[in-house]
């Protein structure tokens, strides 16, 4: 009836009741706003949590730099960065590395501002083919960073550390190398390989 008070638009609340709303709306509680291409957040909220996190990881690092802690997982360290996340994130000194084994990164930042892998221009699944390339050379990224954290591992300036710490660098070498085989199964599995194998395997007559 013309005139009657209409009840207000409630929205809705929490994460998982804001991704079911159609049209999408931003999932930050309080914003009406679409969300952008590639986020579930809207520009403007998405670069407020970015900045929040940023800050909060920089007070993190300072925090720990004056505690003479491993800026990553907080572990007691001489460096910027313990012996065990060294090997995490690469810098693991290469003592005899295989020069031949390509370690630049597979991403490029595109002019739309999103970053993808190398050749993926649009949104959606990339073919078998890329995904294996994409695989492999990460495996060999992995196997390399696992192989050099092992030596680094076995080195006198690890082996003079505490037990704990030595036992941490190794486990994060370790820990490159199982990365690489998961990496190496997943080519498998996407071509049903152990399928195909059952498949043409000769069958026991009788």
């Amino acid at each position: 009836m013309p005139g009657t008070l209409q009840p207000p638009i409630r929205l809705p609340r929490g994460y998982r009741e804001r991704k079911l709303v159609e049209p999408p709306i931003c999932a930050r509680n309080g914003c009406r706003n679409a969300p952008a291409e590639d986020s579930d957040l809207c520009p403007g909220c998405r670069e407020r949590a970015r900045a929040a996190n940023r800050a909060w990881a920089a007070a993190r690092r300072a925090k720990r730099k004056r505690a003479r802690r491993c800026r990553d997982c907080g572990r007691p360290a001489r460096r910027a960065r313990c012996q065990a996340c060294r090997i995490v994130v690469g810098q693991a000194p290469k003592r005899g590395v295989d020069s031949r084994v390509e370690t630049t990164p597979r991403t490029r930042k595109h002019a739309d501002g999103r970053t993808r892998f190398h050749g993926q221009m649009r949104r959606g699944r990339q073919t078998n083919a890329s995904l294996d390339a994409q695989d492999l050379a990460d495996a060999l990224k992995y196997v390399e960073r696992g192989r050099a954290g092992l030596a680094y591992a076995a080195s006198p300036e690890v082996q003079a550390l505490p037990r704990i710490q030595r036992e941490a660098a190794q486990r994060a070498a370790l820990a490159q190398i199982a990365l690489a085989v998961r990496l190496l199964e997943q080519p498998l599995e996407r071509h049903h390989y152990d399928e195909d194998l059952a498949r043409a395997a000769p069958r026991p007559k009788g």
